[in-house]
């Protein structure tokens, strides 16, 4: 009796070659088919988590106040590009923890980069002569200066006497000028 060509001898017997072939060809469609569906399963969790980290990541920074159509007078530097001087909306933002200051600087609604600042306290830090002292505005207020020699603009950002969340905050910014 002769057996049919799709039958092969191995060393330990007989075993039929096509059939183990198209079970394997089988198995590995299932696989691919699971890997598929977790796939589809993981891949919006994983966007979720990631939209999650980020939306917490901004919440952590609470707006103070903003500035819309400031006029910067100078083409200024920031995150290593070059933004041409002109009107921007520029908004002061705190963190609570450890308390820090950042500039958000945005143009038409879209945010353009953000600018780490630092505290500039009143009355040389004391708090006892806070009080009393007559140079701090009753609104929030937005100084400019220009230093040539060292190519920085300075931005001093005042929140105020009288702001209802962050009173008496004076934050400043130091951004490089490009000429």
């Amino acid at each position: 009796m002769a057996l049919p060509p799709s039958w092969r001898f191995d060393r330990e017997g007989l075993w039929d070659y096509d059939s183990l072939v198209f079970n394997t060809g089988v198995e590995q469609k299932r696989e691919k088919m699971a890997n598929a569906k977790s796939l589809r399963i993981l891949f919006p969790g994983a966007v979720l988590v990631a939209f999650c980290l980020t939306v917490l990541v901004h919440a952590q920074m609470a707006p103070i106040y903003r500035f819309k159509g400031t006029q910067i007078p100078v083409n200024v530097m920031i995150d290593g590009k070059v933004w041409p001087k002109g009107a921007y909306d520029v908004e002061f933002l705190r963190t609570s923890s450890p308390v820090l200051y950042h500039m958000k600087v945005m143009k038409k609604g879209k945010a353009l980069g953000v600018v780490q600042g630092e505290e500039w306290p009143y009355a040389g830090g004391r708090v006892s002569d806070v009080a009393h002292d007559r140079t701090i505005p009753n609104h929030p207020i937005l100084k400019m200066s220009i230093n040539r020699d060292e190519k920085l603009l300075t931005l001093v950002f005042e929140s105020g006497r009288f702001n209802v969340h962050y009173p008496m905050i004076r934050a400043r910014f130091k951004l490089p000028c490009v000429d």
